[in-house]
């Protein structure tokens, strides 16, 4: 619900469980410079043509995913922010899935709930109840998400293998959008 009207159409609110403004003071403060790829500035919100700063995710199996990393071994990587209790997250990750199972030789996904209340073994669960058998999912993506200031959920950022963010989308994309855009990296 959003009776203020700030939350773009066709996402959710940060606010997460609690809703209003204040689950959305519960996010207040919580911007970090954290690490940076080279050449990237901790100054203002990452622009499309900025460098993406550099950030770690615990995926569901225990394996670690780093942006940088993931980078110096792929043509791209697609990042994904998404929590459980968003509809339109869980809504899309089947199509996310399918990116990953089609795209993820050339491309590295970072599938990041930015919800701190989830945990490996809850995102494990989503997977089971999703069907999704492939698609690498984890937790921690709060403060990566948080440097790009957006207001909701899902954002999908395309980085290049320079670091260099090249799409963003906020809200539920379509199918055809991201393949375009991967496409174009391939």
């Amino acid at each position: 619900e959003d009776p203020a009207g700030i939350f773009p159409p066709q996402s959710c609110p940060r606010a997460g469980k609690k809703g209003g403004v204040d689950g959305r003071k519960k996010w207040a403060g919580r911007l970090r410079p954290g690490l940076l790829l080279p050449g990237a500035t901790a100054s203002a919100a990452v622009q499309l043509g900025d460098r993406a700063e550099d950030f770690s995710i615990v995926n569901s199996d225990g394996t670690v995913s780093t942006l940088s990393l993931m980078l110096a071994q792929k043509k791209a990587v697609y990042v994904y922010f998404w929590a459980s209790w968003c509809d339109m997250s869980r809504e899309e990750l089947p199509v996310v899935q399918a990116m990953y199972d089609q795209y993820g030789e050339d491309c590295g996904f970072i599938v990041a709930s930015v919800e701190a209340e989830d945990t490996v073994s809850t995102v494990e669960a989503l997977k089971q109840t999703l069907g999704l058998t492939t698609l690498p999912m984890g937790t921690g993506g709060l403060d990566a998400f948080l440097a790009y200031e957006q207001p909701g959920i899902p954002f999908s950022v395309l980085i290049d293998a320079d670091g260099t963010v090249r799409a963003m989308h906020l809200g539920v994309a379509t199918e055809e959008g991201r393949l375009d855009a991967l496409d174009d990296i391939r």
